[in-house]
């Protein structure tokens, strides 16, 4: 009696081969996928800095007019006189 045994060597299986053309494709279409990516990174960095670059606008705008502010109050507050007694002055431009 014999009985079948299952091969022990290696078996190849056909596997078509790559046409350039379609190598070539694929590699497009990664390149393809990698200048959209590259494209919308840089629209939100864009993005980004107009944001940043508002609030940073906006932060110097406020302490510039705090700072303005403070440099003329000087000139309106309250300013002892001779007597002893306080009066309010105003600065004469």
């Amino acid at each position: 009696m014999t009985t079948a045994e299952p091969p022990n060597g290696l078996c190849h299986r056909k596997i078509p081969s790559r046409q350039p053309d379609e190598i070539s494709g694929r590699v497009e279409d990664h390149n393809n996928v990698q200048e959209e990516d590259r494209s919308r990174w840089q629209k939100h960095a864009q993005k980004v800095k107009v944001k940043v670059l508002q609030q940073v606008q906006d932060q110097l705008s406020d302490l510039l007019d705090k700072a303005l502010t403070e440099s003329v109050q000087p000139f309106t507050q309250l300013q002892p006189a001779v007597n002893g007694k306080t009066s309010k002055t105003t600065p004469s431009w």
